[in-house]
């Protein structure tokens, strides 16, 4: 088995943090694509209300694997219930070819 299939496991749960700078473009992008606001995928992922206003603000900040987690997960309900293609991301395609 190849230790690397990222986009196998990927799909349930990730298994790599990603870059957070890589990862911040992408939630930037898909609020655009699925029109929500940031502050009501913090609250709908049980996040504080400013949880994913700040990490798209504040280049120092970080984002930790669970919540990176619950973020994609809730994009990804989001876009399959609005019938919606989310942007490609960047962080598994680049670590796809490791």
């Amino acid at each position: 088995m190849v230790r690397n299939n990222l986009l196998q496991r990927i799909g349930n749960q990730p298994e790599i943090v990603p870059n957070p700078d890589d990862f911040r473009g992408w939630v930037s992008d898909c609020l655009v694509v699925l029109s929500v606001s940031a502050s009501s995928v913090s609250r709908e992922i049980g996040g504080g209300k400013n949880t994913v206003s700040q990490f798209l603000s504040d280049r120092e900040r970080g984002i930790d694997l669970a919540t990176a987690h619950r973020i994609t997960a809730h994009f990804r309900g989001l876009a399959a219930d609005k019938w919606l293609i989310l942007p490609r991301a960047a962080w598994v395609t680049s670590a796809a070819h490791v």
